[in-house]
């Protein structure tokens, strides 16, 4: 559950800095816009404690691309309009999205850029040795 604060407390953030119209659209189909910010997590509640086809398939999108799903959410707000319900959800989605790329940057910029700087630090001593 925890995650489930933390993505929704994150879509807080982006509502308050989103442009006008896109934090209009956000709010006016505000349980999508919260339902996106989870991906596929809140497939993860279902019966959590035994192994089964719903949850399952939570850890399986878990796993795979989601270069599958934006195409389709693509295709479908094309349809649809911006002003949809469609198109909030998606833009939840893409905020989780963000988010876990700007973590993922943070991560390595944080354990393995100095582990990478001690490596040419060493290199370079022993090229003056």
């Amino acid at each position: 559950m925890p995650a489930l604060y933390a993505h929704n407390q994150f879509g807080n953030k982006v509502l308050r800095k989103l442009d006008e119209e896109n934090r209009k659209r956000a709010l006016r189909y505000l349980p999508l816009f919260r339902i996106g910010l989870q991906g596929p997590d809140y497939l993860f509640f279902y019966h959590p404690f035994q192994k089964n086809e719903i949850s399952g398939t939570g850890y399986r999108i878990h796993e795979e691309s989601a270069l599958g799903f934006i195409e389709h959410a693509q295709k479908i707000i094309e349809e649809k309009g911006m002003d949809s319900p469609e198109y909030a959800y998606a833009l939840g989605f893409i905020c989780i999205l963000h988010w876990t790329v700007n973590v993922i940057h943070l991560w390595s910029l944080r354990f393995f850029e100095p582990v990478s700087d001690t490596l040419r630090l060493r290199a370079n001593l022993k090229s003056i040795s």
